[in-house]
Formats: C-alpha cells, structure tokens, sequence
C-alpha cells in the first residue's frame, strides 16, 4: 500500500468508528446491516461491529463477496 491511500485509513477507521460506536452504540447480540461491505468504510464497519460481538449482515458484489467473508462477516 502506497502512502496516499494508507493515507485515507485512519479517515475511514473513524467514520465506521463514530456510525456503529459512537452513534448507534452497537454491542454484544444486536444485529448489523453493512452495505458495501467490501468497500473503503465497510470493510472496517464489518470488523468494529464484529469485534464489538455483533452479528454482522453485509452487502456486497458478486466479485467481492470472498473479501466480505475474508473480513469475517457473519452472513
């Protein structure tokens, strides 16, 4: 990874960070829907939220529904 798009993690860390903690306060059991699951935000919005004990739902494209379960999603 080149340093202008590490770059932007920390950005898109935070935003997962403040929709699924901060905002929803998302916790052990709940249930989460994640689109773009595979993408920039929601790549790391699956992880937080499974981290957090969280049954994660995502969406995705065909092609990147292997880097979905990859990233442990729970359906």
């Amino acid at each position: 990874m080149d340093h202008l798009h590490a770059g932007g993690l920390p950005l898109a860390g935070l935003t997962a960070w403040r929709a699924l903690v901060d905002t929803a306060g998302v916790s052990a059991g709940q249930r989460v829907l994640v689109h773009a699951a595979a993408g920039g935000v929601g790549h790391l919005a699956v992880q937080i939220a499974k981290a957090r004990g969280a049954y994660v739902y995502g969406t995705a494209t065909p092609r990147n529904t292997t880097s979905c379960e990859a990233w442990a999603s729970t359906n």
